[in-house]
């Protein structure tokens, strides 16, 4: 009975042992702060690329008189679709950022009596150039009920992709008396981004250039928060910092690089790095990138 005890006992230290030996020598409070990702690159995708600067965002923002003015279609009138006298003319219609290969509908909640509806959707280049007809529909509508008619179209599968969706009403001569635009966009899902610390200009201070370039094409979209992270025994730990970040967002346009100064005030020394994540804007994708740096003497404790 008592060897058996002994072999056990002798068991357990050894699996204990073994269990100690594969584990970092942390204490508790530390291993809770383990990083969740410990490899951690300092750019996605090819960084040295040449920026594709498309403007799309800045496209989506333009309005029914400029889109005209660009385009082969009437401007608006006023009549029909923002008028002053009559209900909403539509109730619905797509527009923005888009997916491949999206069902998307225009959907009426009156009808312009004895008028015919014209909807077309046509693909456009940067310039907004018609680079081809996908579909388009010609109908009179004669419902009283609501919605009064919904037109329902899909888009290509195709990335990077632009379209213009035109809604007219003609008269009983086929004049255009109104006219509506909508431009949407599908982004072509690639990121193509590096982030790099630099030393700063001033020369007392204590901080470093934090910079993340992006090469497109996608839109990155950040916020001003980052976090850093110190390697323990080949473990990389998260580094409490003491600072309270302001919620704004930042979009990062293809060329674009976002700067900011961190400071490593009082931080021992070691190897470090520092943290920093981000999406895409147009469809949901989260990207972490890390730049390492080293302090080699204590960094003073008194702020710039």
């Amino acid at each position: 009975m008592v060897r058996a005890v002994a072999f056990a006992l002798m068991i357990f230290l050894l699996l204990t042992g073994c269990s100690q030996h594969k584990t970092p020598d942390l204490s508790d409070n530390t291993r809770s702060r383990i990083a969740l990702k410990q490899e951690l690159a300092n750019t996605i995708g090819n960084p040295d690329r040449t920026p594709d600067e498309s403007g799309w965002n800045d496209l989506l923002l333009s309005d029914g008189n400029t889109l005209s003015d660009r385009t082969e279609y009437a401007a608006p009138t006023g009549e029909w679709f923002e008028s002053s006298v009559r209900d909403p003319l539509l109730f619905s219609y797509p527009g923005g950022i888009r997916q491949p290969g999206e069902k998307i509908s225009v959907v009426f909640g009156e009808n312009p009596a004895n008028r015919t509806i014209r909807i077309q959707l046509t693909g456009r280049d940067e310039s907004l150039q018609n680079t081809g007809m996908i579909s388009e529909t010609l109908e009179r509508l004669s419902g009283t009920t609501f919605p009064a008619a919904q037109f329902d179209f899909q888009l290509p599968y195709e990335e990077g992709a632009l379209y213009l969706l035109s809604i007219e009403i003609l008269g009983e001569q086929e004049e255009i008396e109104d006219t509506f635009l909508s431009l949407m966009y599908v982004p072509k899902r690639e990121v193509n981004a590096k982030l790099l610390l630099a030393d700063a200009n001033d020369a007392h201070s204590a901080g470093r250039v934090l910079k993340l370039y992006n090469a497109g094409p996608s839109i990155l979209y950040l916020g001003e928060d980052y976090h850093i992270e110190k390697n323990v025994g080949g473990t990389w730990m998260e580094h409490s910092i003491d600072k309270e970040f302001p919620a704004v967002g930042i979009s990062l346009n293809p060329g674009q690089t976002y700067e900011r100064t961190i400071r490593i005030n009082g931080l021992d020394p070691g190897r470090y790095r520092v943290v920093k994540a981000f999406s895409t804007m147009g469809y949901s994708a989260e990207h972490t990138l890390a730049s390492e740096f080293e302090v080699k003497e204590s960094a003073p404790s008194s702020q710039p």
